[in-house]
């Protein structure tokens, strides 16, 4: 039970509760955000950015599992967090099973310049929200994007 609760808390995430992090793409300045979450799982946000616009978010979420539930968790993000978002223009997600089977690393980016906005706020009134509850707002400024990390319990460097 405690792995979909983390299934759900990464797919909340993607909506608009928190970022989850990756590598870095684009041109420009980076700042990195990090946090590990009560339940072990590890996330690092790293933002690229000109001045005060955003150009790219590179998310990582490492969340650890165990041999039993691994493929069945892996299997929900691939199937449904993967299959949602990444039919986005501007998000690329893609989630990997380490080999030894004991943590999912879900890794998601954010082209700001190309992403689909409609298609994301489309997606969160699918699920009984609106563009206000989505993460990624248009024309979102870095320093309402680092506060957002900030309130919600990342460290931003």
């Amino acid at each position: 039970m405690k792995k979909l609760l983390i299934i759900a808390l990464v797919f909340m995430c993607l909506l608009g509760c928190k970022g989850s992090g990756g590598s870095a793409s684009g041109g420009g300045s980076k700042i990195t955000c990090t946090m590990i979450d009560s339940d072990g799982s590890n996330q690092e946000v790293i933002i690229t950015h000109k001045g005060e616009k955003l150009t790219f978010v590179d998310m990582t979420t490492v969340i650890p599992t165990d041999e039993e539930s691994a493929e069945f968790m892996l299997g929900i993000l691939q199937g449904f967090v993967v299959g949602i978002f990444g039919q986005i223009k501007g998000f690329d997600v893609k989630a990997e099973l380490n080999d030894a089977k004991d943590t999912i690393t879900m890794k998601m980016s954010v082209d700001f310049v190309n992403l689909d906005y409609a298609a994301l706020v489309a997606i969160a009134e699918g699920f009984g929200g609106d563009a206000s509850t989505t993460d990624f707002k248009e024309n979102m400024t870095l320093t309402d994007y680092r506060a957002q990390l900030e309130s919600d319990g990342f460290t931003c460097k």
